[in-house]
């Protein structure tokens, strides 16, 4: 086997794992819409662009020079943007919302963009032997591939890192630590680039990068939501039927399931607000309710809600995944005259979906 046929079986490696991580990140994007997600999708695209722009000069042995640079600055431009989207996804990780200190990530970023993109900063040399191109770089671009690196490990780190922290399971902290092993193969690519005069680690080197993002895809798939955290609560969860009657009423200041009729004015006023907001097209997730934010999400004739001192985007999620898996736990809970059809008065049961849902996102 050839060293460029090599090339090629890496070069498909790195679309399957690209594309499944593109795939994966839109879908669980589109059924949460938590920004993360949504940065991670477009990661990932760049990172398809980027291999597909090395492939396609590769394949080419006689071009002109000025579509040889072209080809290269097009690799390393797409290869840099995934990198900075992908800051802004662990930023969204760590902090529920875009912090100002993502900035630097920007201006880092750009000034990265503009070394590894100026013609003046290296030469391409083509080798005929083996069917690829080679660049070697201006020792200027460590200025900024250096701390950019640091940085991105930073970032990396720091979710695990306040994950692990807050964690109260054992499970939850090795499902954290389990994340390190991207991040180690992501160090291995960049260390590579120290030897990258090497003609088999210029092949190669590309898999290592692949590699740690396939791993993320194989976890993500496993627990979609792994660094979705909050240290903030909602004060209740209330579950009734879009025309007002009360299911289900969770206390999590006393962990207690209260009688939902209890509440019945308090249902009623949510009710009257839910009307208008469910007749609108616009998808809004949270009102306003006596100086508590109350977070919103409906499954056909039923009303989930969460409330809260403030809106936040895990708890969000977190109301999301309890109200798929009360649904999936029973089935059909209004019958179609919209009269409540089970009980939902077993404590334990109650508990442990509560606990399932939420427990790996509010600490």
């Amino acid at each position: 086997m050839t060293l460029s046929t090599i090339g090629i079986i890496l070069y498909f490696f790195e679309q399957m794992a690209f594309i499944s991580g593109a795939s994966l990140m839109w879908s669980i994007y589109r059924r949460y819409r938590f920004a993360s997600h949504g940065y991670m999708v477009l990661s990932f695209i760049s990172w398809i662009i980027s291999s597909s722009s090395r492939m396609m000069l590769n394949s080419m042995e006689i071009i002109d020079a000025l579509l040889q640079q072209a080809f290269w600055i097009m690799m390393n431009f797409f290869l840099v943007i995934g990198i900075i989207t992908t800051f802004y996804s662990f930023f969204y990780f760590q902090y529920n919302r875009m912090p100002a200190r993502a900035n630097i990530a920007s201006l880092l970023g750009g000034a990265t963009l503009l070394a590894f993109c100026n013609p003046d900063w290296f030469e391409l040399s083509y080798i005929s032997d083996l069917g690829i191109f080679i660049a070697t770089y201006d020792s200027r671009i460590n200025l900024f591939a250096g701390p950019l690196i640091l940085l991105f490990v930073i970032v990396f780190l720091l979710p695990i890192y306040t994950k692990y922290r807050l964690a109260t399971t054992k499970e939850i902290k090795h499902e954290s630590l389990s994340l390190l092993i991207v991040l180690s193969f992501l160090l291995l690519w960049a260390a590579m680039s120290a030897i990258s005069s090497i003609t088999l680690v210029q092949i190669i080197r590309p898999f290592f990068f692949a590699a740690g993002w396939i791993v993320w895809v194989v976890l993500t798939k496993r627990r979609p939501l792994n660094l979705i955290f909050t240290q903030r609560r909602f004060e209740k969860v209330l579950v009734m039927t879009d025309s007002g009657y009360p299911i289900l009423l969770y206390d999590f200041e006393t962990h207690e399931l209260d009688d939902p009729s209890l509440f019945s004015a308090l249902f009623s006023a949510l009710q009257s607000m839910m009307k208008d907001l469910m007749s609108s097209s616009a998808a809004l997730k949270s009102i306003y309710y006596e100086n508590k934010v109350v977070t919103v999400e409906k499954r056909n004739e039923i009303i989930f809600l969460g409330i809260g001192d403030e809106p936040d985007t895990a708890l969000t999620v977190a109301l999301q995944v309890f109200a798929d898996n009360i649904l999936e736990k029973y089935k059909t809970l209004v019958s179609s005259d919209g009269s409540v059809i089970v009980d939902l008065n077993d404590d334990d049961e109650i508990r442990e979906i509560i606990a399932r849902s939420f427990e790996r996102v509010i600490f």
